[in-house]
């Protein structure tokens, strides 16, 4: 079935969907400065990219996906052109996905496919929250550079790795009553996704 993108204006840019909107009312939440369709990279064999959004102070290139994996493979090879899989702090693509349970918390994901692998975590020197891929990043933070700078309880996980670290726990310790998340990660966990205001004729968009 082919679902159509709603266009949405939001703090005065057009966003081509609803969800583009809703993603930078999330990174508005965060504090984050962002570019939405900066410029088109070019992936050398004469084929150019225009990723949704842009990180400068992380190094983190977005791309919204909703539920769908509509060239997937183009985003893949966007990646492949500019991320650099050893370097900390280096280029990172994020895909961004439509809110998750529980509680309509934001979800992402790799390009790759994991949703373990990239979390939100906020830096204990700056005090920035930034993404970081943990196999590559570590603790080093992507705004200030700090090697050691993250906090391991102060981290946000998608909707679906926090849905998947819940029910790993209860299975392990046998107590489905328990929040483990919030256990984990006492004051965060889920991060909040933001919608952006709507029309009246969107309200239920």
């Amino acid at each position: 079935m082919n679902i159509r993108a709603v266009p949405l204006k939001y703090s005065g840019t057009t966003y081509r969907s609803t969800l583009e909107a809703d993603w930078a009312a999330t990174f508005n939440s965060l504090g984050w400065y962002f570019e939405y369709e900066p410029w088109a990279v070019d992936l050398g064999d004469g084929d150019r990219y225009l990723a949704d959004f842009h990180l400068p102070a992380q190094n983190v290139w977005c791309e919204v996906k909703g539920g769908h994996n509509e060239r997937l493979d183009k985003t893949r090879k966007f990646r492949r052109a500019v991320a650099d899989p050893d370097q900390p702090g280096g280029e990172l693509v994020v895909l961004l996905r439509a809110a998750g349970e529980p509680g309509r918390s934001a979800n992402w994901q790799c390009v790759t496919g994991a949703y373990r692998s990239i979390t939100i975590n906020q830096c204990g020197i700056c005090e920035q929250w930034c993404f970081t891929q943990y196999a590559v990043d570590g603790w080093f933070c992507r705004h200030c550079q700090a090697p050691d700078g993250l906090i391991a309880e102060r981290q946000y996980m998608s909707a679906v790795h926090a849905k998947s670290v819940q029910q790993e726990m209860a299975l392990r310790i046998g107590d489905t009553s328990r929040d483990y998340v919030k256990e984990l990660c006492p004051e965060h966990g889920r991060l909040p996704f933001v919608k952006a205001p709507r029309p009246a004729r969107l309200r239920s968009a």
